[in-house]
C-alpha cells in the first residue's frame, strides 16, 4: 500500500512537469520549423496534423468513457466517465473544426478555432497544475481506498 501511495505520487508529479517541459519544447520546434520552411506552409500543415490527432485522441477518449469499466472508476465520483466522455465530444468538435479551417484556409473559423482552443489549453493548463499542486491530496485519496 505505501509502494503504491509513493509510486503514485512520483507518477503524478513526474508527469506534470513531463507534460509543461514538452509543450516548452513543441513551441521550439514549431518556430525552428516555421523559419525553415516558412510560417504560412508550416502552419497549414501543423494546423491540418494536429487536428487529425485530436481526432483520434478525442476519439479514443469517447470509446474508453463508453467502457463499462469506465463506471467504476473514479474513487466512487458519480459521472466522471460522463465528463470523460463530454471532453471526449468537445475534444472531436474542436479538431473536426479547426480541420475544415485549415483546409479551405478560412481566417474566421481559423480565429474561432484558435480563441477556442486558447480556452480549452488555459483550462488544461490550469488543471495540470493543480494536479501538480495537490498530488499529495490525490495520493492520500487513493490511499485511503486502497484495501
Amino acid at each position: 500500500r505505501d509502494a503504491v501511495y509513493e509510486a503514485f505520487h512520483r507518477s503524478t508529479q513526474t508527469g506534470g512537469a513531463l507534460a509543461l517541459v514538452l509543450i516548452v519544447l513543441n513551441f521550439l520546434c514549431a518556430h525552428c520549423s516555421a523559419m525553415l520552411m516558412g510560417y504560412r506552409y508550416t502552419m497549414h500543415k501543423a494546423i491540418l496534423l494536429s487536428n487529425v490527432c485530436g481526432f483520434c485522441i478525442g476519439l479514443a477518449t469517447v470509446v474508453i468513457a463508453l467502457l463499462p469499466s469506465a463506471a467504476q472508476t473514479g474513487l466512487g465520483l458519480r459521472g466522471l466517465s460522463g465528463s470523460i466522455g463530454g471532453l471526449g465530444v468537445l475534444v472531436l468538435i474542436l479538431s473536426v473544426l479547426g480541420f475544415t479551417a485549415a483546409s479551405r484556409l478560412s481566417p474566421k473559423l481559423l480565429l474561432v478555432h484558435s480563441v477556442l482552443m486558447g480556452i480549452v489549453t488555459v483550462i488544461l493548463f490550469s488543471l495540470g497544475a493543480a494536479c501538480l499542486l495537490n498530488a499529495d491530496s490525490a495520493a492520500l485519496s487513493i490511499q485511503d481506498t486502497l484495501p
